[in-house]
């Protein structure tokens, strides 16, 4: 009896084993699915029952069983090993994934005035998560957005106002907060703006930020051998990921920067397809400048495709987010939008930096994990209370004047900017190409293609439809304040335009 007892508990252990090494890791380049997930658990579940059952029978020969037995495992062992690195059993405790250049309106779980991208995995994950309906970012492009994420301060008090900027060393940082308080830390990143020499890599462990592909305004990404990429695809980067060692014995900080909505739209051809189009063809952009698009150069149905090309964009994501999810269920998930992006508001199509209107400026903000309620707060809040909020979850003290979206949302102004990547100063907005405050329901602001005007989001979410400035309201200090700020953006690293020129940022 007890040698039958040990050979089956060799064979769970054995079955067991082989779950682990088959998933969650790459394979082909290909990110497990919750489906392959739940198979695999199938497969273990099955392996136990079985080994209850042969415990069961009488009169068998165990030692010659048991042979058979052990060999099968091994045989199940070795066939559900894939190539790579084995992923840890221990989950990371904290996960931030930004998505880039997703707007808020085009998650059905938000939603607003346009058509949304099927997104089953972030709606689901919306119904356990405290989600923020009016959560917008102080800046139209990555490098200065995911600077006030990770450093909880403004475009206006951290200075970095220009993609390709160098962060200042004193400002605060997020991830060395959590290395100093023994967290192990790590960064997986998609795009060359986000480059560790910039500063972003301060404070992680791990800054894995090696990129395959290249991208120009006027083509989908294109492999070059001759020279080094500047992005990658969210595939790629999850799949680093999720392959990655990390060690047992510390808490772990995952931030996930996934780049795959930013133009040129290039979705699987399954997204494509769910999404109404025939193919996963890119929009040709008819030769003209992204970094300047203000467009009409597309007809109407070519309008229609590109919007269909960005949902499918984001239906991609969503299924790697579903694969970052189904390898870590125990861990703090924050999911946050950098900055949004211009399907045609304003006459501005496919790009985003220009405006800081909601359509390039209103993300998606959520929070989940074991200890948080669901709950859906309408609450104007600012992508720079991610810093703080992260702190918290850590269970790490909140700076004073800081804000935790884990706490009580008190009203409070919000101030969208971009600023001009030229010299020349604009008779209204100098400095800046636009601004907007919002403050409850209620927005002001303008850019230098669009006079000072006041949009009620509620029946206006995109502020499309400007109303007469009250020389009196409350907004309007605010908004001069900003307009009259000393603004000096700090100059893009040299060794950043050809990345800056290649993503289409800079002429």
């Amino acid at each position: 009896m007890l040698f039958r007892g040990a050979v089956i508990l060799g064979a769970v252990l054995l079955a067991a084993l082989s779950g682990f090494t088959a998933g969650p890791g790459p394979a082909d380049g290909v990110i497990p699915t919750a489906e392959e997930l739940d198979a695999l658990a199938r497969i273990s579940a099955g392996a136990f029952a079985a080994a209850a059952f042969l415990l069961a029978l009488p009169g068998l020969y165990w030692p010659r069983v048991g042979q058979g037995v052990v060999l099968l495992a091994g045989l199940s062992l070795a066939a559900g090993q894939r190539p790579g690195p084995v992923v840890s059993a221990r989950p990371p405790d904290l996960i931030l994934i930004t998505l880039d250049t997703v707007r808020a309106d085009a998650l059905d779980f938000i939603g607003g005035d346009v058509e949304t991208a099927r997104t089953p995995n972030l709606s689901a994950l919306a119904a356990r998560s405290r989600v923020f309906r009016q959560a917008f970012s102080p800046a139209a492009i990555t490098g200065p957005a995911h600077t006030s994420l990770l450093s909880g301060l403004h475009p206006l008090q951290h200075g970095v106002l220009l993609n390709g900027a160098a962060l200042p060393s004193e400002i605060p940082w997020i991830p060395e907060q959590l290395q100093d308080a023994g967290w192990h830390t790590e960064a997986w990143i998609s795009a060359a703006i986000l480059e560790p020499g910039l500063g972003f890599g301060r404070g992680f462990s791990g800054y894995d930020a090696v990129f395959e592909a290249r991208i120009s305004a006027a083509h989908p990404l294109v492999p070059d051998p001759e020279r080094t990429g500047f992005s990658r695809r969210g595939a790629q980067t999850v799949a680093a990921a999720l392959s990655a060692h990390r060690p047992v014995e510390q808490k772990v900080f995952t931030w996930i920067h996934l780049y795959d909505a930013h133009w040129p739209y290039t979705p699987s051809l399954k997204a494509a397809q769910e999404a109404g189009l025939p193919s996963n063809a890119p929009l040709e952009p008819k030769g003209l400048s992204l970094a300047l698009n203000v467009q009409s150069g597309w007809s109407d149905a070519e309008q229609e495709q590109g919007r269909a090309l960005y949902r499918a964009e984001i239906a991609d994501l969503d299924a790697l987010v579903g694969a970052i999810l189904a390898a870590a269920p125990a861990a703090s998930v924050v999911i946050v939008g950098d900055h949004g992006e211009s399907l045609g508001e304003h006459d501005y199509l496919f790009t985003h930096g220009k405006l800081a209107f909601a359509p390039d400026t209103h993300v998606p903000l959520l929070i989940a994990g074991p200890d948080i309620s669901p709950s859906i707060s309408a609450a104007v809040v600012e992508i720079t209370d991610v810093a703080a909020t992260l702190l918290a979850l850590a269970g790490l003290p909140v700076p004073d004047g800081a804000r935790s979206l884990l706490e009580p949302n008190p009203p409070r102004q919000q101030l969208s900017l971009t600023v001009s990547d030229n010299e020349d100063l604009d008779p209204v907005f100098g400095r800046l190409s636009g601004a907007v405050v919002r403050d409850g329901e209620r927005s002001l602001g303008g850019s230098r293609a669009h006079p000072i005007a006041v949009y009620q989001r509620a029946a206006d979410p995109r502020e499309l439809q400007p109303r007469p400035v009250d020389a009196s309201g409350p907004l309007n200090a605010a908004l001069q304040a900003v307009i009259d700020a000393d603004i000096v953006p700090s100059e893009s690293e040299d060794e950043m335009s050809e990345a800056l020129r290649a993503l289409g940022y800079i002429e």
